[in-house]
């Protein structure tokens, strides 16, 4: 008897140290997952100071942006964006440095629109909730030019519009020194290419699901420029398709084009964005399949054009010989992964997203993605807000001003070789288009935080 009651009574002991752990587990996992959720939620809080920085610089990139590089009221280039307009050093130091300019280059003008599609989205939805009517009615005009631009450029083309288009499509003007594709027509150098394409894909994608946020009847055009967005996509993607993801010239038939032919690589995300246009609804069987090709698709890219991730990196240092072309695989390819990432109804793994946008400090990856509703962690939103704070406020990026912080080119996440790097004498100033930094602050700007101390 006495045997079977200190049994018993171990039993319970043991029961009792078991259950004990179990509690003591409970705890610690509901701890660490605190500990967690706190560190992934810590996202910097801006003083005010440093949120009016921020903000009057855009105001002033927006201004020069809206009446020099898109020509607002005159319309001059016929919606294209042009890259930069060249001006004398000691220009730069007057309060009005782009007045009266005799020099304007356009070069890569479909990516430089596809840019403006997604900034002029936001800011016409930012206008708009602020009751400001006059800026929101500035920007739906500016939109609607820009979208014809990117029509014109297939409209000029030898078939007419077919989703081929030419690029950078202005001549010669009067009084104006202009450099542009268009004008250089041989061997084909002003048909289109893949980079091309992948960024119009980037324009067409975040401008419709941020205009879709609005309501068609409350802003005049609005759903005619929905339309047309959703026209051009399918033809772009039709005539891709067409020949099995190889772009044909039609300068010279039977031949692919000059300037980056190939588009295979991305084959999979173009279906998959235009049927998700098409038929929201469709759910593709093999969308598992397709990630795993895709979600590695960074490191993947790189490799398949001769440009590993070694190399890529390597970029970061000034190296006139390295041809930046290459890197607008990767760097379109995180975007429209992105653009992936929102529309999977099951949030398919980012891990490698979130790697690659790290290691190559892809601003705009988080800006995208922020404005498109995904979860961002905190350290690649604070990356973000940090390259806000480091743009300079006074001017455009530019290849000439020291006080640059890595804003002294054109495409800040994809020239990276230039980016440390600032002449020690110079005939002229290239004074960039801003839109790195404006399609930047108008996808995250919703997301900033501001402290209401100091």
């Amino acid at each position: 008897m006495l045997e079977s009651l200190c049994l018993h009574s171990n039993t319970k002991d043991s029961m009792n140290k078991i259950f004990n752990k179990f509690l003591a587990l409970i705890f610690l996992s509901l701890l660490l997952c605190c500990c967690v959720q706190k560190k992934g939620a810590t996202i910097r809080v801006l003083h005010k100071e440093e949120a009016q920085k921020i903000d009057n610089t855009y105001q002033h990139y927006r201004e020069y942006f809206f009446k020099y590089y898109l020509d607002e009221g005159q319309n001059r280039f016929n919606g294209c964006v042009p890259e930069k307009i060249y001006i004398p050093p000691e220009k730069l130091k007057d309060q009005n440095y782009l007045e009266n300019y005799k020099k304007i280059k356009f070069a890569d003008a479909t990516i430089y629109a596809s840019k403006a599609l997604m900034f002029l989205s936001n800011d016409l939805i930012f206008n708009l909730k602020q009751d400001n009517q006059k800026e929101a009615d500035r920007t739906r005009k500016l939109l609607r030019q820009v979208l014809d631009g990117i029509i014109l450029n297939d409209k000029m083309s030898t078939a007419g519009l077919d989703g081929f288009f030419l690029r950078d499509t202005v001549g010669q003007m009067k009084d104006l020194i202009v450099e542009s594709d268009f004008i250089n027509t041989s061997g084909g150098s002003n048909e289109m290419s893949g980079s091309q394409s992948s960024a119009l894909y980037y324009g067409f994608y975040f401008s419709l699901k941020t205009l879709s946020q609005l309501d068609q009847n409350k802003v005049e055009g609005l759903g005619e420029m929905i339309v047309d967005i959703k026209k051009s996509l399918q033809l772009l993607t039709e005539y891709l398709a067409k020949n099995n993801f190889r772009i044909q010239s039609e300068i010279q038939p039977n031949k692919k084009v000059r300037r980056g032919p190939y588009v295979f690589t991305l084959k999979w995300i173009y279906v998959e964005i235009n049927r998700y246009w098409n038929d929201p609804s469709v759910n593709n069987p093999y969308c598992k399949v397709i990630w795993v090709l895709m979600y590695k698709g960074t490191n993947w890219l790189c490799k398949i054009n001769q440009l590993s991730v070694k190399n890529y990196e390597k970029l970061k240092e000034y190296s006139p010989k390295n041809h930046h072309g290459k890197t607008y695989a990767p760097f379109y390819t995180q975007m429209l992964e992105t653009a992936l990432i929102s529309m999977r109804p099951n949030k398919c793994d980012e891990k490698h997203w979130r790697k690659y946008v790290w290691r190559y400090q892809n601003g705009l990856a988080v800006s995208s993605a922020i404005s498109v509703g995904l979860p961002i962690h905190s350290k690649l939103q604070n990356m973000a807000i940090q390259q806000l704070l480091d743009a300079p406020s006074n001017h455009l990026p530019n290849n000439f001003s020291k006080d640059h912080n890595g804003w002294n080119e054109d495409n800040r996440w994809v020239r990276l070789m230039h980016r440390n790097k600032i002449p020690a004498s110079i005939d002229e100033v290239q004074v960039y288009n801003g839109l790195d930094f404006l399609c930047l602050y108008s996808g995250i700007r919703s997301s900033i935080q501001v402290s209401p101390d100091r």
